[in-house]
C-alpha cells in the first residue's frame, strides 16, 4: 500500500487501453423498467475512477426515458445505492437516491454523491437493494439491479486476506450474504447485472461474480477506462421487456 491507499482496500492496477468510439443507443428507450444502480464506494476506487463510475452511470440512465405516468407507454424508474462504510448506524450500504421517475432528481443525487471510501460490503449492498426494489418497484415493470465494483467482498475484520493478499480472498460472511440475497432476488424475477472492473481478482472471485449475476449479465472490463464503452451494451441488456430485445454485442461474459 502507498500513502494514498485506504487500509483494507483492494488496489488493482490496470494498464491503459485504447478504446473504439463509444456507441450510444439513445436517448430515450421507452422501457417499463425499475433499475437500481449499486455502486462500490470503497477506498480502492481512486478519485478519478469514482468520477468515471458516476459519469458512466449517468450515461446509462441517459439511454432511457424516465416517467411513471406514461399511460400506455410506462417508462423508467431508477435509484442509486452506494456501498462501503456504515452511515448513520444504518449499515454498510446507503441509499443515495430512492427509485424515482424524475430524471432531474436522479441526476441531482447522482452528481452530489460523496465517495465513502470504506470496505466492500457486497452482501449488505444486495440486502439494501432487495429492500429498495421490493418497497418501490412497480407492478408489471421489469426489475434490474446493476452492481458496479472493483473489488471482492471485504470487511475490516478480514482485511489481511480480502485486501492485502493477491489475489484476494473474498470475505466469507459478505460473500455468503451476497449469494443468498442474489438467489432470493433472482427467484423473484429481478435481473442482476454485475460489472466487475479490473484484473487480478483470481478465479474464486470471478466465479463468485458470475454466480450472483443473471445469465449473460456479467461484464468484466479490464479497467475503469473501458467502462464507458459498455454503455450501449448495458442499456440494451436491461431494456429487454418485450418491446426491445436487442442482445448485448459481446461485452458480457
Amino acid at each position: 500500500l502507498d500513502k494514498n491507499d485506504v487500509p483494507g482496500s483492494t488496489h488493482i492496477i490496470c494498464e491503459a487501453v485504447t478504446l473504439a468510439p463509444t456507441k450510444y443507443a439513445g436517448p430515450g428507450m421507452d422501457c417499463h423498467v425499475d433499475m437500481l444502480f449499486v455502486m462500490d464506494g470503497s477506498g480502492s476506487v481512486q478519485p478519478s475512477q469514482w468520477t468515471t463510475m458516476v459519469d458512466t452511470t449517468g450515461k446509462i440512465a441517459d439511454e432511457f426515458q424516465f416517467g411513471c405516468d406514461g399511460g400506455a407507454k410506462p417508462l423508467a424508474k431508477m435509484g442509486i445505492i452506494q456501498f462501503s462504510m456504515p452511515m448513520n448506524g444504518k449499515g454498510a450500504a446507503n441509499t443515495e437516491q430512492e427509485m424515482t421517475c424524475s430524471k432531474s432528481d436522479f441526476d441531482t443525487s447522482r452528481t452530489a454523491m460523496k465517495q465513502q471510501k470504506g470496505f466492500t460490503h457486497t452482501g449488505d449492498a444486495l440486502a439494501t437493494a432487495d429492500l429498495e426494489v421490493m418497497a418501490r418497484g412497480r407492478p408489471g415493470a421489469s426489475k434490474h439491479i446493476v452492481l458496479i465494483t472493483d473489488g471482492v467482498p471485504c470487511t475490516m475484520q478480514n482485511a489481511a486476506t480480502c485486501s492485502n493478499l493477491h489475489p484476494p480472498l473474498p470475505d466469507k460472511g459478505q460473500m455468503d450474504k451476497a449469494k443468498y440475497e442474489a438467489n432470493r432476488l433472482k427467484s423473484l424475477g429481478v435481473t442482476i447485472t454485475v460489472v466487475e472492473i479490473g484484473t487480478g481478482f483470481g478465479n474464486k472471485a470471478d466465479e463468485f461474480f458470475k454466480a450472483i449475476s443473471s445469465p449473460g449479465h456479467w461484464f468484466h472490463p479490464q479497467s475503469f477506462d473501458q467502462f464507458p464503452g459498455l454503455v450501449f451494451d448495458l442499456a440494451h441488456s436491461v431494456c429487454n421487456d418485450g418491446r426491445h430485445t436487442v442482445a448485448p454485442s459481446g461485452s458480457p461474459v
